[in-house]
């Protein structure tokens, strides 16, 4: 079965919406990730789906074609973004098959979402993982 394109934001919404009734005017959310979160322009859908509601959002991205976690653990720019925040989420978005690829999933992907959790957590936003359909074959 085919997803639908908003299916993939459906987290997102559910985000914004929870963070919206417990009352900030302004959701501030850092996207980290690579082409599908590039490419597809995520943190504009969601400025804009903040936008039609009423809302604002601050948005901004880390993102480069064919990264995974573990590279932008040891990325200057995603660092300083991180950094420079407040946040309120930050959105982390793995590199597509890794999470069903049983050694990529625990050498590499588990470490990088522990190790940016801490990070993440440090800087006083909420992890969140944006799960991305892998590729077939």
């Amino acid at each position: 079965m085919k997803m639908k394109p908003w299916a993939k934001l459906a987290f997102i919404i559910t985000i914004a919406a929870a963070s919206y009734a417990q009352g900030p005017d302004t959701l501030r959310i850092l996207f980290i990730g690579n082409s599908l979160t590039y490419y597809n322009n995520l943190p504009w859908l969601v400025d804009s789906l903040a936008m039609s509601a009423g809302k604002k959002a601050v948005v901004d991205m880390s993102a480069f074609s064919d990264y995974n976690l573990e590279a932008h653990r040891t990325n200057a720019q995603t660092l300083e973004k991180i950094d420079h925040g407040p946040w309120d989420h930050i959105i982390l978005q793995e590199y597509s098959t890794y999470p069903v690829i049983y050694n990529a999933r625990w050498n590499h992907w588990h470490p990088a979402c522990w190790s940016f959790d801490t990070l993440i957590r440090d800087h006083g936003a909420i992890t969140t993982l944006f799960m991305t359909c892998g590729w077939k074959n």
